[in-house]
């Protein structure tokens, strides 16, 4: 059996899906502005199915941390604490004793108390999603408000930018850190501004502290572009400090398509 690459799937899908088809797409008459959405569409749906279905999806996927489980815990032992106590409060009642009923009483007390903490867990749960969610965004859309990120990125895309074929080596980072050049110290500053930045961003991926979600629709492109112009300085560096560029590497991992 042929093992086809991620691009080969998507063009098979495509095209079934096209033989498949009652009608050209040009027999609906569509504005180039609707075309553009459909075609925005089905790409969407095709790529789902592949992740859906790819053998490589659990090799991909990302582990990220929860903050928020020791506080589920914490509340799941509260709630049984208190269904085992009322169960024992209420076996030890008797209906037609009223003696017992402050044991009836006692226990609804205790069943009130694990209702309450539960919904303390699940209010906390939102507002720290809701934290997240709005943290990831706030970081996302005021980059290129600061002007430490414009500046990097343009020095950096003067000097290995999408139409040039030069990559981020070993060689050229040792020969700009030893250069009294200014443009060669910018340069050198520019390339570990933007792998921090995109560690930084990835470590709160990890961390749990930012969605992962809103990093991929947003920075995907630019983090796996930007990965790859210095992936020949990251495995030199990591052969000597395994641990520089970890969270990085990962998250671009996941990132890549399945």
């Amino acid at each position: 059996m042929v093992v086809h690459s991620w691009a080969q799937r998507r063009e098979i899908i495509a095209a079934i899906l096209a033989s498949s088809a009652s009608q050209p797409l040009a027999y609906y008459q569509l504005s180039a502005e609707e075309e553009a959405g459909y075609r925005r569409l089905a790409e969407h749906a095709v790529r789902a199915t592949i992740r859906k279905n790819s053998s490589s999806k659990g090799y991909r996927s990302l582990r990220t941390a929860h903050p928020f489980n020791p506080v589920w815990f914490t509340v799941a032992i509260i709630n049984v604490v208190c269904l085992v106590t009322a169960a024992m409060l209420v076996s030890y009642s008797d209906l037609t004793d009223h003696q017992t009923y402050p044991l009836i009483a006692g226990a609804s007390t205790i069943v009130a108390v694990g209702i309450a903490s539960l919904g303390w867990g699940v209010a906390g749960w939102v507002a720290q999603r809701n934290a997240r969610v709005q943290h990831t965004i706030n970081l996302i859309s005021t980059r290129f408000s600061q002007p430490a990120f414009v500046k990097h990125i343009s020095i950096f895309n003067d000097a290995f930018g999408d139409h040039k074929r030069t990559l981020v080596t070993t060689s050229i980072v040792e020969r700009l850190s030893v250069s009294r050049n200014d443009d060669d110290r910018e340069l050198l500053q520019s390339i570990k501004y933007i792998l921090n930045y995109f560690e930084f961003i990835s470590s709160g991926i990890i961390r749990g502290d930012l969605d992962f979600d809103i990093v991929r629709s947003n920075l995907r492109s630019n983090m796996i572009f930007y990965y790859e112009k210095c992936l020949p300085f990251i495995l030199d560096s990591a052969a000597t400090n395994p641990t520089l560029m970890e969270h990085y590497s990962r998250v671009r991992a996941a990132l890549m398509d399945p």
